[in-house]
């Protein structure tokens, strides 16, 4: 898709020497391949969905939402404040990916069921029900 629109971009701008786009759809074929593997993966070996979006936002947005402000804070002059969002984005990967990573161990069963409790993620005997999650 991302090479379609390419073509049609520049197809607009009037380029013609396209070759160089070549790798491109390599990579994004590699790409493909490489996610749908690691979605069978995560399928077969009962890790869910979930636990993937938890990593991304422990890393990604926190990167986006706080870390990069704070790189611009610092540059911009701002240093006590760029400092302080730094340190809190710091703070939000290291608990974020704790908290995510532990989850995902109690769902597998893998810890103990007293950390599990103490943390309130599901246990394995009944990982996904609605009582665990908290819905009515």
């Amino acid at each position: 898709m991302t090479y379609i629109s390419r073509l049609a971009i520049f197809d607009i701008l009037g380029i013609q020497n396209i070759t160089a786009l070549r790798p491109r759809l390599i990579h994004a074929f590699v790409q493909n391949v490489l996610v749908a593997a690691v979605c069978t993966w995560s399928a077969k070996s009962g890790i869910s969905l979930g636990f993937f979006i938890g990593l991304l936002g422990c890393s990604a947005c926190v990167l986006v939402q706080l870390f990069f402000p704070g790189l611009m804070a610092i540059r911009m002059g701002y240093v006590k404040v760029g400092w302080a969002l730094l340190v809190l984005s710091a703070l939000q990967f290291v608990v974020g990916m704790f908290v995510t990573i532990s989850a995902q161990l109690c769902l597998l069963g893998d810890v103990s069921t007293s950390f599990c409790d103490r943390l309130g993620a599901p246990s394995p005997a009944g990982a996904g029900s609605a009582a665990d999650l908290g819905v009515r």
